[in-house]
């Protein structure tokens, strides 16, 4: 019996080692990693994940339901169309997202602010009048702000042939020419110039919008040329992004800058 007992204190001593190993390695991980994030932001106050390069800046997708189909950018729908249901889904964990709206016949109150970091659904419960009804959706977190997510609803217009296009879209800084293609490296403090311009935004329900950092409605005023500048201050991900839309289409560009 004492072999037993001797024997199964021992089993024991042991399993309560190796419990307590592994607490103690868990809460060394856990607080050091966040220890390092927090005095790497304190000295060079930026995160830990953008000075090594990460870019998992959050993105977010907005998209409607209309007669079972799901649909992004432009949904043309008929007079006193109502009960709209709206979604959105994020990812790469925003800690913020806000909702906008733009419309030339009335308000939605309730679709603008604060949105669920997590994705949730809306649903434009009152017939819609003839008329132009933007929604848009942007988020970000402290590595950057996403490209956003727009949907514009045209309500009683008939498609033409005429697509909205950009015919132009630049940024520079100083003496530098950035790419399109990809995240542009930037100094902070950087004096940045946007310039871009777009035809057929002269229909009746033509519309231009800009998310990501910078958000922003362009009425319909005809063909644009629209020129902007903006101080980059913080070190993080910015993006613009530029969507413009009329009865039969959408075009869009984008450009980001990564400030380290």
């Amino acid at each position: 019996m004492k072999l037993n007992d001797s024997r199964m204190h021992k089993e024991s001593t042991v399993y309560f080692l190796l419990f307590a190993i592994g607490l103690i390695i868990f809460f060394t991980v856990t607080f050091t990693f966040s220890f390092r994030d927090k005095v790497f932001q304190a000295f060079f106050q930026r995160p830990f994940s953008l000075a090594q390069g990460t870019d998992n800046t959050p993105e977010v997708d907005l998209i409607a339901v209309v007669d079972e189909s799901s649909i992004r950018g432009v949904v043309n729908v008929e007079n006193g169309k109502s009960n709209i249901p709206l979604n959105w889904k994020t990812e790469n964990n925003p800690e913020s997202c806000t909702g906008r709206f733009w419309s030339n016949v009335k308000k939605d109150d309730p679709w603008v602010g604060a949105k669920d970091v997590k994705g949730g659904d809306y649903v434009i419960a009152e017939s819609l009048q003839p008329g132009i009804y933007v929604y848009s959706i942007d988020c970000s977190n402290e590595l950057g702000d996403s490209s956003g997510s727009n949907l514009t609803i045209n309500v009683g217009g008939k498609q033409t042939n005429i697509q909205p296009h950009i015919t132009s879209f630049r940024a520079s800084g100083g003496n530098s020419q950035f790419s399109l293609d990809e995240p542009n490296p930037v100094s902070r403090g950087t004096e940045l110039k946007i310039s871009w311009s777009a035809i057929n935004t002269e229909t009746p329900y033509g519309v231009c919008v800009a998310n990501g950092s910078w958000p922003t409605i362009y009425k319909n005023t005809g063909n644009l040329e629209v020129r902007e500048s903006f101080k980059l201050e913080k070190l993080k991900t910015y993006k613009y992004s530029i969507f413009c839309s009329n009865e039969n289409g959408v075009d869009k560009q984008e450009i980001s800058f990564i400030v380290r």
